[in-house]
């Protein structure tokens, strides 16, 4: 008689130990999905501000920014071009 109660305790014991892991895993899952949510709203965060950095970035790099910039620096047009002639021939004629 005693072998019973002693399998229905040792049974109670095992649902009441396996209940009590289930809520801790479960209560981890659910602390990580949150951490999850927040790392991907991180993440759009960074993704939007690394475009928006490109898009700046495109637009100072453009040739008529550039052009600008350097007329606002003193870089100017070359004013006149240096036309090397002469009338000796490159190579000697003997």
């Amino acid at each position: 008689m005693k072998r019973p109660a002693r399998i229905i305790g040792i049974l109670v014991l095992t649902v009441i130990m396996l209940s009590t892991v289930k809520i801790y895993i479960a209560n981890s899952v659910a602390t990580s999905g949150i951490m999850l949510g927040k790392m991907e709203e991180e993440i759009g965060s960074l993704k939007l501000q690394n475009s928006i950095i490109s898009e700046k970035l495109y637009s100072q790099s453009s040739l008529t920014q550039v052009y600008s910039k350097a007329q606002e620096l003193g870089y100017t047009d070359k004013k006149s071009d240096y036309v090397i002639s002469s009338q000796q021939s490159v190579a000697l004629k003997q």
